[in-house]
């Protein structure tokens, strides 16, 4: 297991949902995002699976917000390129309201948080709406917007809070501000709770797996971690089969855990 808490680890979208469940913290990243909008209250919603009428598939988005006035906002923590994200931005802006008439939409944002540059330019910020190709001054009032943040930019002005997310993305030291400190103090709680303990094992198995490096060794560490935290033999069982069930059987990994 890790010893340290790292700054960066707000990018693990467990971290980062379990972090902006907190609504005063969310509001204060959507306000450092949009800082021209006004919000008094917000609910919050994490994972949070949006009917599609498709053969009854659904949709997941990582934090979905509803403001007071019924703006909707989903945030979304990306650290690499997943197929087509601007078709994904698209689809996911088409779920937030649906069900509803048009005439009574409200504005939505969806919010790309990317841990690389989308577009290539160095901006910090990529901010997408509607425009009319003839005259890109003339823009249709959709009250919609997508919005890629590049935290690996140099170009471009964002609020200082939106460059503390930036630092924190990378490792580095963000001023001291009520965000980050919430951001902080969230993050330090939660990475003391056995689920983010069980969540880095699990990252860990699952990345020593795909580098060639699991073997006997790691998984009589992860089953002498997960005992040394009070795990039974059944949940310890249920892990090692969802990672290692290819390799070996329940038999051999029940054995593992009688022996360690």
């Amino acid at each position: 297991m890790k010893p340290e808490l790292k700054l960066s680890q707000i990018t693990d979208d467990v971290m980062f949902e379990n972090v902006m469940k907190d609504p005063d913290t969310c509001k204060l990243l959507i306000e450092a995002i949009l800082p021209n909008l006004q919000i008094s209250e917000i609910e919050v919603h994490t994972q949070t699976r949006i009917k599609d009428n498709r053969d009854n598939r659904s949709s997941i988005l990582d934090v979905w917000v509803k403001d007071d006035l019924g703006r909707q906002y989903d945030l979304e923590m990306q650290l690499g390129q997943k197929g087509s994200m601007d078709l994904r931005a698209r689809y996911y802006l088409s779920r937030l309201h649906t069900g509803e008439d048009y005439e009574h939409l409200e504005a939505a944002y969806v919010i790309f948080i990317c841990g690389f540059d989308p577009k290539g330019l160095g901006l910090k910020e990529y901010d997408f709406v509607y425009q009319c190709k003839q005259d890109p001054s003339l823009e249709l009032d959709t009250k919609t917007e997508i919005i890629y943040l590049n935290s690996i930019g140099n170009k471009g002005e964002v609020s200082e809070d939106l460059q503390n997310l930036f630092d924190m993305m990378n490792d580095k030291d963000p001023s001291r501000t009520e965000l980050t400190d919430k951001m902080m103090s969230r993050m330090i709680a939660y990475s003391q709770t056995p689920e983010w303990r069980d969540h880095e094992m699990y990252i860990d198995a699952v990345v020593d797996k795909a580098v060639g490096k699991a073997n006997m060794q790691s998984i009589i560490r992860t089953v002498k971690n997960f005992k040394s935290s009070g795990r039974d033999d059944q949940y310890i069982l249920d892990f090692l089969t969802d990672i290692y069930g290819d390799e070996y059987t329940k038999d051999e990994l029940k054995k593992f855990i009688e022996e360690n």
